[in-house]
């Protein structure tokens, strides 16, 4: 067996159910993992000064398997449809890591759904898109080599034009179809 800094078998790095672009602060990851891993206390084994990146010290020299995957797109949503964002990609390897490395994680965020936006009043067009989720990056902190970048899913998209009951609307549309045809055909 390998001399070890501290205890670890496996853990699991996530965002902690943060949404939005900066990521997860410190405070918020210690107080969720600290259930999981003693070590997670110590700013020797774990740390994120910069918000959104988890800093993780390697407690043995060993060869790890590393699971990760980008987050979903986010969701476009309405009273009459509901279109789901895309999945992230997923990614196993192997690497072999130096006891006390510092290995940067930074675990994708679920895209941002979106809710029935009206873009254009006068011809009543709205644009539901849910925005791409992000993806998860593991590198190394000293040579920034980066050991794992999974891509997250792409946000749906929905885009719809109403028909609204008016004249002028409707003789737009017909000579704009026209024109159109004329450009084809000609």
């Amino acid at each position: 067996f390998p001399v070890t800094i501290y205890d670890f078998t496996s853990f699991t790095f996530t965002n902690v159910g943060v949404t939005g672009r900066t990521g997860p602060t410190y405070a918020q990851l210690t107080s969720s993992y600290a259930l999981t891993a003693s070590w997670v206390t110590s700013s020797l084994y774990f740390s994120a000064s910069t918000q959104g990146i988890q800093e993780w010290t390697v407690p043995a020299t060993a060869t790890y398997r590393i699971v990760a995957a980008g987050a979903a797109g986010g969701n476009s949503i309405s009273a009459s449809f509901y279109i789901s964002g895309g999945f992230g990609a997923s990614v196993t390897t192997d690497i072999a890591l130096s006891q006390s490395q510092k290995i940067l994680i930074v675990v994708g965020q679920k895209g941002t759904d979106n809710y029935n936006i009206r873009v254009n009043s006068a011809t009543a067009s709205r644009f539901n898109a849910g925005a791409g989720g992000g993806g998860t990056f593991v590198y190394d902190s000293a040579s920034i080599n980066y050991y794992l970048a999974v891509g997250g899913g792409g946000g749906s998209f929905n885009a719809i034009l109403e028909i609204i009951a008016s004249s002028k609307f409707f003789c737009f549309s017909i000579s704009f179809l026209l024109s159109i045809f004329s450009i084809i055909f000609s």
